[in-house]
């Protein structure tokens, strides 16, 4: 049996990490309230607290502020830390902005191979933007990642099917189709059942 003077201690215990998710959401929107008035250094503050108390999303707001430069000084390399700190907690915005950061070499040396593994995660997680980025890299090649049609065609088609009317759709069906006309008919007939192994999966 638990001692009666116990009991207040373990409450206090079990209710702490409540309270904690509370504030730290109490204060991530004080953060949004500021950042839609035009404080951006209010909000810098604000989804800095939160992030201490683990608010995955106020990590990728802090680390956004910090890739533009909005309320705080433009830092690539502090934004990859908060990216990456939201990234670790499955946060798909920060999975989809560290295969940015690692594509265009912001904050972290150029990385090609490093940018299809953070796009990858978005990807599969039906981010249709991720799907047209993972797409092109594989079209373009880069840094340790060579260039690969068949990737291409199969994310641009998820991609393209992925987006509505707009001006990504169409590039992703430019491109795609530029793919296909360099590949064997071996490569793509492995293209296509690895697309229709995925609409398997999605159904």
């Amino acid at each position: 049996m638990t001692p009666l003077r116990t009991l207040p201690l373990l409450l206090a215990l079990c209710a702490a990490p409540l309270a904690s998710a509370g504030q730290a959401e109490d204060l991530f929107a004080a953060g949004v309230e500021a950042a839609a008035n035009g404080n951006h250094l209010e909000a810098a503050d604000r989804w800095r607290q939160a992030a201490a108390l683990d608010h995955a999303d106020a990590a990728f707001r802090l680390g956004a502020l910090y890739q533009e430069g909005r309320g705080v000084e433009q830092d690539y390399a502090r934004a990859v830390e908060w990216y990456r700190r939201a990234a670790d907690q499955g946060n798909e915005s920060a999975w989809f902005n560290l295969g940015h950061m690692y594509a265009k070499g912001e904050g972290v040396a150029k990385d090609a191979a490093a940018a299809v593994r953070w796009y990858e995660k978005a990807a599969r997680n039906d981010n249709a933007y991720a799907q047209y980025a993972l797409g092109m890299i594989h079209f373009q090649g880069g840094v340790g990642l060579k260039r690969d049609m068949a990737a291409s065609w199969f994310w641009l088609t998820v991609a393209a099917d992925n987006f509505g009317a707009n001006a990504f759709r169409d590039n992703a069906n430019d491109v795609r189709r530029r793919a296909m006309d360099r590949m064997t008919e071996t490569q793509l007939s492995a293209a296509r059942q690895r697309l229709r192994d995925w609409q398997a999966e999605q159904e």
